[in-house]
């Protein structure tokens, strides 16, 4: 059940991200709830897996399994779920300005720092950067989390599968 609800999870994930590459305001924003789902997804789905592999005395290396013993076409889904994940990671990080971070708004005003480290300043944005930055902030946390749940859903379907074979012989 933890394969399916980590594979369920990743393209819903997905799924919002394409939501944030719309023109127009962000639908995600607002409510807070993405961040929510992140730590969420990014805890607890290695914590429910790393107890799967644990209960289930998983001591050998998975890569085996997942190549052998799954069917091809779940195989095949898996492996695209996982390249899509990394690609909108790799997309998301690509696109937007990497000086920009953590866009607030108070009112009619919007702001965000601007540099790296200790280096950032605050600057004024106009509602047309703010909502920019707002996108590419979501779409850099939810492709991220999608590339954990990806992850996370092979490893629970590769050890499902180790467990199966166990139980068979």
């Amino acid at each position: 059940m933890h394969s399916v609800f980590a594979a369920a999870l990743a393209v819903a994930l997905l799924l919002f991200v394409a939501v944030t590459w719309l023109p127009g305001p962000s639908p995600v924003d607002g409510t807070g709830w993405a961040i929510l789902v992140v730590v969420g997804v990014v805890v607890l789905v290695p914590v429910a897996i790393g107890v799967r592999l644990r209960l289930n005395d998983v001591e050998v290396a998975l890569w085996p399994v997942f190549e052998k013993g799954l069917p091809r076409p779940l195989r095949r889904v898996l492996l695209g779920l996982v390249l899509t994940a990394v690609a909108s990671f790799v997309l998301s990080l690509a696109h937007g300005d990497p000086e920009l971070s953590g866009p607030k708004s108070y009112g009619d005003r919007y702001w965000a720092e601007y540099g790296r480290n200790h280096h950032s300043r605050e600057v004024a944005l106009t509602k047309a950067q703010y909502e920019v930055a707002v996108e590419d902030s979501q779409r850099d946390l939810l492709s991220f989390a999608s590339c954990v749940a990806s992850v996370g859903a092979c490893v629970a379907f590769t050890a499902r599968e180790n467990f199966r074979v166990d139980r068979r012989s």
